[in-house]
């Protein structure tokens, strides 16, 4: 099976999820038994898979600039806690919003190094980059 840009746009609207395969069938001018066979051919599959990767990559790349802001807000709330003593809102529950972020991006903060001093590192991909 050679993919063409009818495989493409048929496995985008897979993909989408909004149609069934007998409405993207009618649209596209694919009889549903045909995308029901595509769907069992690997090259097929790995074009749905790619589709996915690519909407996965995406919205990880999202997510990991919602959890930078988090950490800015997080860093923000504690000079703030240090200039005044006291926190602009409910300290525990913008902690919690922040590490509800970071974590859907796979992001895990840590608060204390080894020493017990206060410090927040960010790790990505196995890789440790201080902020």
């Amino acid at each position: 099976m050679e993919i063409n840009e009818k495989h493409r746009t048929i496995a985008k609207l897979l993909w989408n999820g909004d149609l069934t395969i007998e409405e993207i069938g009618k649209q596209e001018k694919v009889s549903p038994t045909t995308i029901y066979k595509w769907k069992l051919k690997p090259e097929f599959q790995k074009l749905l898979f790619d589709i996915d990767d690519e909407h996965r990559q995406k919205a990880k790349r999202q997510a990991v600039k919602w959890a930078e802001r988090s950490m800015k807000t997080l860093v923000k709330l504690q000079e703030f806690n240090e200039a005044t003593g006291e926190f602009p809102h409910d300290p525990e529950t913008a902690r919690k919003a922040a590490v509800n972020v970071l974590e859907s991006a796979e992001v895990t903060p840590k608060e204390e190094d080894s020493k017990g001093s206060k410090s927040i590192i960010i790790i990505r991909d196995g890789n440790k980059n201080g902020s």
